[in-house]
């Protein structure tokens, strides 16, 4: 019972790594006015990345891709829903 025990506490302690917030999360937007208002949506969310640099670099190719002036995209730093249900980020950028 203690092998199983234990076991199952360790299988639990890996297993909580794999919910990790990640560290940086890119919005993108259709146009500029959309990346100006002032809540974030999840309809927004184009990807996760580790390192802001990984986020601008991906928001980058998606705007040449598009070759369109208006859109815009911004990263967020440790996004999480908040207990109003708000998404909110630790900083934006630009």
């Amino acid at each position: 019972m203690y092998k199983i025990n234990s076991f199952l506490f360790g299988l639990l302690i890996l297993l909580s790594g794999c919910g990790k917030t990640p560290e940086w999360t890119l919005f993108y937007y259709a146009n500029a006015e959309a990346a100006s208002k002032s809540e974030l949506s999840t309809e927004d969310i184009r990807g996760y990345y580790e390192t802001l640099e990984q986020c601008q670099r991906k928001g980058e190719g998606m705007k040449r891709l598009s070759q369109s002036k208006l859109e815009t995209f911004q990263c967020g730093q440790r996004c999480q829903i908040d207990a109003e249900q708000q998404l909110i980020c630790l900083q934006t950028v630009k």
